[in-house]
């Protein structure tokens, strides 16, 4: 099963609903709307829920820092009605300078924070009148009318995060890690989960870009080179794949070796022709995911376009 997380920065969001419903017809199961810096994901979530008939929408993901629980149950709300039911909120911790630099949030204990707010959330969309009076601080707060049911999903990276989401979340978002570092990672959600009764979806985040011209495949790498380098300079993900097995690598390029970020786009990310990238993606598949999520990375003069036709031939 795979779903399809569409990256708007750089895109009219005319465009950008265009791609979300060329999504849905071509059959994918779940389409994401990463929060980047660029719009809100939850509005764009919103958007997406009501220019499509099957996927179900999802955030991937909201950092717990940028919004208060009560304003953020608000837009939750609006969300599932917006898709018919169909919104899943994708939740993370995020990282410390945007919480500090952007948000006028303090970072601490965001573990700890992501497991008040879940627990909070699920009080509220289950129509309670809440008050809390912890690190969320909250007096008698409930919503106006009952939204469809809001499926919960936590980005994951640790150990710690991967437990605490098998524990309290409906589902675990996987991001920048490699086949291996994904079965390990899956298997560790599977186990706490059933130690805690429960079932929890585990989904990943895969960067592909489909190239059929083969002048355009240097384009397409390059693209991915920098998404890597760029995403691997925040520690979390680092971290990851570190424990992946490929610190030598990350030591590599932190010495100046930048042609060691080429091992690194073929471990974590799926460029090539539409067999190549088909055969690639099983591999994530198989690492025991529930769904693989396709990130479709653009290339070329025109975004739209080398997105449209990753969306189209990587399933």
């Amino acid at each position: 099963m795979y779903g399809v997380a569409i990256r708007d920065t750089g895109l009219h969001l005319r465009d950008l609903l265009a791609l979300v419903r060329a999504a849905d017809d071509a059959g994918y199961s779940s389409i994401w709307a990463p929060e980047v810096g660029s719009r809100d994901a939850i509005v764009l979530a919103s958007l997406y829920g009501s220019v499509t008939k099957h996927a179900t929408v999802g955030t991937g993901v909201v950092p717990i820092y940028s919004r208060n629980v009560a304003a953020l149950s608000l837009s939750a709300a609006a969300a599932a009605d917006a898709s018919d039911g169909r919104f899943i909120l994708g939740l993370g911790a995020g990282h410390q300078f945007p919480t500090e630099a952007w948000y006028e949030a303090k970072w601490e204990h965001p573990r700890a924070r992501l497991r008040e707010m879940i627990e909070t959330l699920h009080a509220i969309f289950a129509g309670e009148r809440v008050t809390r009076d912890g690190a969320i601080k909250l007096t008698a707060f409930h919503l106006g009318a009952s939204p469809p049911a809001v499926p919960i999903y936590v980005a994951a990276l640790s150990s710690q995060t991967l437990r605490l989401a098998a524990e309290i979340a409906d589902g675990v978002i996987l991001n920048w890690m490699p086949p291996e570092g994904i079965e390990k990672a899956t298997i560790q959600v599977r186990e706490a989960a059933a130690d805690a009764g429960r079932r929890v979806r585990v989904i990943s985040y895969v960067r592909t870009a489909v190239v059929d011209d083969e002048a355009q495949l240097h384009t397409a790498r390059e693209a991915l080179r920098e998404q890597t380098y760029s995403y691997l300079s925040l520690p979390a993900y680092a971290n990851s794949v570190r424990r992946a097995g490929y610190g030598r690598e990350l030591d590599a390029i932190a010495s100046g070796g930048e042609h060691a970020i080429d091992t690194l786009v073929d471990a974590l990310c799926v460029v090539g022709d539409r067999e190549t990238v088909t055969k690639k993606l099983a591999t994530f598949a198989d690492a025991g995911l529930d769904s693989v999520i396709v990130y479709p990375v653009p290339y070329g003069e025109v975004p739209a376009e080398s997105i449209l036709e990753t969306i189209r031939a990587a399933i």
